[in-house]
């Protein structure tokens, strides 16, 4: 596929690679991955790429381990019915990044049968009123719609983290911003009024379109 972005291709700066990187992968972002859409394909492949560079990281044979993407909750409840020899996990907190997925590289014969953890989209390949056939794993494990751009960033971290050993993302103090500064602040903060229209227009695509309302 062309003009995607490539998780396996790192640069001397880690922050650099995993901005970059998630910039790419919104270019051809799709919210519905494994569909039959040029955007779901591309998102679908990073998807499953990030498998490939999880399990890398752990040194693990792809024919025998499996990797599950799964919410922090998710992740600790799957972990309860499996024993600890049989899987290994990572997720952003172990080296800095606050992401909210986990990653499970789990042996696939431990992996437990019948009905998943969190039914829900994607869990199921056929249904009817009194029985369901389960989808396969990884599948049955990832319920609903994946926090996938998290999960392409989590990639990207992992491998920059492979290149360079105990190298953390910690180490950047400076990069970090406090919640109130992500969710209120932005460049037009500081705009009001018939300003912050202005400068609103000049952050969307097209010409001559009309902006939001509003009482700033």
């Amino acid at each position: 596929m062309e003009n995607q972005p490539d998780l396996k291709n790192t640069s001397a700066n880690p922050f650099e690679v995993l901005e970059r990187g998630v910039y790419a992968a919104l270019e051809t972002y799709s919210n519905v991955h494994r569909g039959s859409g040029h955007f779901s394909m591309v998102t679908t492949h990073l998807f499953e790429q990030a498998r490939e560079i999880i399990l890398e990281y752990f040194g693990l044979d792809k024919r025998k381990y499996i990797v599950i993407f799964c919410s922090p909750r998710g992740a600790e409840e799957l972990k309860k019915m499996l024993n600890p020899k049989d899987y290994q996990s990572i997720s952003g907190n172990d080296f800095g990044l606050r992401l909210g997925v986990r990653a499970l590289a789990v042996l696939r014969k431990a992996l437990p049968k019948g009905a998943p953890v969190h039914p829900g989209g994607g869990t199921a390949r056929l249904f009817a009123p009194g029985w369901v056939i389960w989808s396969e794993a990884p599948e049955r494990f990832e319920a609903g719609t994946p926090a996938i751009i998290n999960i392409i960033a989590l990639a990207i971290a992992v491998r920059e983290k492979h290149k360079k050993g105990e190298w953390n993302f910690n180490h950047f103090k400076g990069t970090q911003s406090s919640v109130h500064e992500i969710v209120y602040t932005d460049e037009l903060t500081n705009y009001s009024g018939k300003d912050y229209s202005d400068q609103l227009r000049k952050t969307l695509i097209g010409r001559g379109m009309q902006v939001p309302g509003c009482n700033r």
